[in-house]
């Protein structure tokens, strides 16, 4: 099953959106670190309001998600990048500096955060980065493709992929790799050395 034809977040517009985050505020920094958790782990929305203080092994630096939140009901862990890990960590301890909770990412009111809630602030720091949302979707779960993108683009195997973020079927994860063709072109004219010689073209020879 392949995947809609979507236009995926750049680097670019992605930096912009983090950036747009006041991390000074303490919604803010809840924002940013959610933000680049999700960019770099694949998690859903859902899944990672719902992470709690005792999901994060930080010895082995993953989330460990028990089987209730996950759709195929069986646990999961989910590596995350030590600089990711580090602004979740900080995260948590400021949050139960203010907040009676086991929840990683809360409101300003201590609850849980809602879907709802960020996909609005998102739309608001698209906006203040700048990017057509009427050309670019920008919703958490573009997050996730962005990470599933560029998890094949940077040379991951789609089986430890799938693992990574529970597709129930390998056809949905393998729908990724045409989404990347046309970027794994462009990659190959930009580095070939052979393009960057300009070989000449060699006129038909006769027989």
């Amino acid at each position: 099953m392949d995947i809609p034809e979507k236009n995926i977040i750049t680097d670019e517009q992605l930096s912009a959106i983090i950036a747009a985050a006041d991390t000074t505020t303490f919604a803010g920094y809840r924002d940013y670190v959610l933000m680049i958790l999700l960019a770099d782990s694949g998690l859903r929305i859902n899944e990672a309001l719902q992470i709690e203080d005792t999901f994060i092994d930080i010895k082995t630096r993953c989330i460990r998600l028990p089987g209730q939140l996950n759709k195929n009901r069986k646990p999961r862990i989910v590596p995350v990048s030590a600089s990711v890990l580090r602004e979740v960590i900080r995260l948590m301890e400021e949050t139960q500096d203010y907040f009676d909770t086991q929840y990683v990412f809360v409101s300003n009111y201590g609850d849980r955060l809602k879907a709802d809630q960020f996909r609005k602030r998102l739309r608001q720091y698209a906006i203040e980065a700048g990017i057509d949302t009427s050309k670019t979707q920008v919703s958490p779960h573009r997050f996730r493709d962005y990470f599933i993108t560029n998890y094949l683009l940077n040379g991951g195997d789609l089986f430890t992929l799938q693992r990574i973020v529970a597709h129930a079927d390998i056809k949905t994860t393998q729908g990724y790799v045409k989404v990347n063709e046309e970027a794994m072109r462009d990659s190959h004219t930009q580095y070939s050395q052979i393009s960057r010689l300009g070989v000449p073209r060699m006129r038909k020879r006769g027989r």
